[in-house]
């Protein structure tokens, strides 16, 4: 029986529904969290073909062991009470924004939200194996590359055509409304920048240069047109930073021996520089604006007068939001690292910043802001704020593998995998001030990519074969 077509089939067709089941609150009978279930068979199908091949899987045992980790963490919280809200007013205000607004939102029950996850862990194990296929590397990528150009143009139709968003998803109007099938308007640029760099810096070519040219040419005018549409000033400059690295590496990484430590380099320099200037914000932050935390024990202590106090003040506005002098992401960042210094092992699991983010600031905006209950704007310091020290340690070593993976493994071909080096940078320069890994279509988006930055190359084994034109050794 063909395994590994079947399981390709699943991987393909999750990375194209992704997007259109979700990423936004819908209407349809279940959420989009049933996602999970064709990449849980996608790995049982590779399982059987690895039995039928008595083969074991090919895989890097960093990868193997962070994915078990995780899993092991899953499993847990699945077990587990899930955690309650820690203080009366932020259960009444949460509930408030859910009923008030509840398209600017995305939360699954928590058991499926879990069932996704293990599902995605076990589809990125499937993509590492499926990986060594170059059709299935090209399959996936031109997927991704092309329902994010697709849905480029479906914002440009929607601004200048008056096209409707997809009835099946529920989505606000004013700044959502070009989200297309997102439920806010950070995720859309985020994955136009994931999908152009896999269609521009492809290696696919066709034959003529004037085409290519023009095909080119076109594909950056939309994502010109498009990225201006979702009121984000990052995903431009994202765009532009993108663009940039891809034709210097391509002008440079043809040319050069050291094009492994140059990729890993200006990684480094671009995150060492990000951390330290949010570092920097943050310190600015506590000098300026001090919020007088100092522990979530003392927060639980001090509940019924801050309750009373952001209550009164709550509801002076309709929307009940309390506004700040502090700076909102540098608030929100220090919020989290708060509360991953409480969980330095496993966190509370996925979800758990809604009900205790609010014991580790007394920051007016960071309890009662939607955005602010949902997400602490930083990918990372959220994940190890809910996942804990030990899961966001294992989250940054299949991360930091692929991006080492994937630039050491064509070193003389530096333009066989730019295009997927330049779609993962763009989604982490993203998550850097955003929140699009928490969205659950990016996030699946992304770890098939992964998979595909950690999986042994096609051409590997041939490599590693004996040339024919080699003369065999003289025999006695």
């Amino acid at each position: 029986m063909p395994f590994r077509p079947l399981a390709a089939l699943l991987l393909v067709f999750a990375a194209s529904a992704a997007p259109w089941m979700a990423g936004a609150n819908t209407t349809l009978p279940l959420a989009g969290w049933w996602l999970g279930v064709p990449l849980t068979a996608a790995f049982g199908f590779i399982i059987c073909d690895r039995i039928q091949a008595r083969a074991w899987l090919r895989m890097k045992w960093p990868a193997l062991v962070a994915v078990l980790f995780l899993s092991g963490c899953i499993v847990g919280w699945t077990v587990s009470p899930a955690p309650g809200f820690t203080t009366a007013f932020g259960e009444e205000h949460w509930q408030f924004l859910e009923t008030q607004f509840p398209f600017v939102m995305l939360h699954w029950p928590r058991l499926g939200r879990l069932l996704f996850l293990m599902g995605l862990l076990l589809g990125f194990l499937a993509a590492v194996e499926l990986g060594v296929s170059e059709d299935f590397r090209r399959d996936l990528r031109a997927t991704v590359g092309l329902t994010g150009l697709l849905l480029a143009i479906y914002a440009l139709g929607i601004r200048w055509l008056g096209w409707s968003a997809p009835p099946w998803l529920e989505l606000s109007g004013d700044t959502e409304r070009f989200n297309v099938s997102f439920f806010h308007h950070n995720a859309p640029g985020a994955c136009l920048n994931l999908a152009w760099p896999l269609l521009l810096f492809a290696r696919t070519r066709l034959h003529s240069a004037r085409l290519n040219l023009v095909i080119g040419s076109v594909l950056l005018l939309v994502v010109g047109a498009a990225l201006p549409l979702w009121h984000s000033y990052s995903a431009p400059l994202v765009a532009f930073g993108l663009l940039v690295l891809g034709v210097a590496w391509r002008k440079l990484g043809t040319k050069t021996r050291e094009w492994p430590w140059l990729v890993r380099g200006t990684m480094a320099a671009l995150f060492t520089g990000i951390f330290a200037w949010q570092a920097v914000s943050v310190v600015k932050m506590r000098v300026a604006h001090p919020d007088g935390w100092t522990s979530a024990a003392q927060t639980i202590r001090d509940a019924p007068t801050r309750d009373a106090a952001f209550k009164a003040a709550a509801n002076l506005r309709g929307d009940r939001l309390v506004a700040s002098s502090a700076p909102p992401r540098p608030a929100a960042w220090l919020t989290a690292l708060r509360m991953a210094k409480d969980h330095p092992l496993v966190g509370l699991g996925p979800g758990s910043w809604v009900t205790h983010a609010v014991l580790y600031s007394n920051d007016s905006l960071v309890n009662t802001f939607y955005q602010h209950r949902q997400f602490a704007h930083h990918d990372l310091l959220q994940t190890a704020a809910e996942w804990g020290g030990l899961g966001a340690a294992a989250w940054l070593v299949i991360w930091i593998g692929a991006f080492w993976v994937v630039s050491q493994r064509d070193a003389k071909d530096p333009s066989r995998e730019m295009d997927l080096v330049l779609a993962l940078l763009g989604i982490a320069l993203h998550s850097t001030v955003h929140f699009p890994l928490q969205n659950p279509a990016l996030l699946l988006w992304t770890t098939l990519l992964l998979g595909l930055a950690w999986s042994e190359a096609p051409h590997a084994r041939e490599n590693s074969a004996p040339h024919q034109s080699e003369k065999p050794p003289p025999t006695p």
